[in-house]
């Protein structure tokens, strides 16, 4: 919030949220309040533990429109939920943290494993209400810097959901 303060306009803050709070609701609206806040983040991976059906989580996606925030989703290895979650609620804007999928953590990544989901993540570019983060894209790869091995892969997503419906995203930590 120290960044964001001392340079308005230039950096957004996403905060998480947690489908078990009661209160989910009242956080998040009193979030939509915080400068510089410009979305909610919901943990949907396979691993996360939790159930894209919960009523908590269907909350989250009714209050995050309701408050005109995106709900970034965190769904790597988990896709089919979070096209079920995106498609019952056609109301809120979602955008698919890590291109949607689970990424390597070490290097050289398989591609094969790597790109296992894209065909689901080419069938979501169909929903209006959904939006892609090509961040990490680089941890995809088997190959050393220029990543020759995941422009063909990327090409695709870029052609199924346009320009203006993929946002960069640096993933500079990695």
């Amino acid at each position: 919030m120290q960044v964001q303060r001392a340079h308005p306009g230039r950096f957004g803050m996403v905060r998480p949220v947690d489908p078990d709070d009661q209160a989910v609701g009242e956080s998040i609206a009193e979030w939509k309040k915080t400068p510089g806040a410009v979305g909610v983040r919901l943990m949907l991976a396979a691993h996360s533990g939790n159930d894209a059906n919960a009523p908590g989580v269907a909350a989250i996606c009714r209050e995050a429109a309701r408050a005109g925030l995106p709900v970034n989703l965190l769904c790597g290895n988990n896709l089919d939920a979070a096209m079920g979650l995106i498609d019952r609620h056609g109301e809120t804007l979602f955008a698919l943290d890590h291109l949607g999928f689970r990424q390597p953590r070490r290097w050289p990544a398989n591609p094969d494993e790597a790109w296992a989901d894209l065909p689901r993540l080419l069938e979501l570019a169909r929903r209006p209400n959904a939006v892609v983060k090509v961040s990490g894209a680089c941890t995809m790869s088997a190959r050393l810097y220029p990543y020759d091995d995941i422009w063909d892969n990327l090409s695709r997503v870029f052609d199924a959901w346009g320009f203006e419906r993929c946002l960069w995203g640096s993933d500079w930590t990695r």
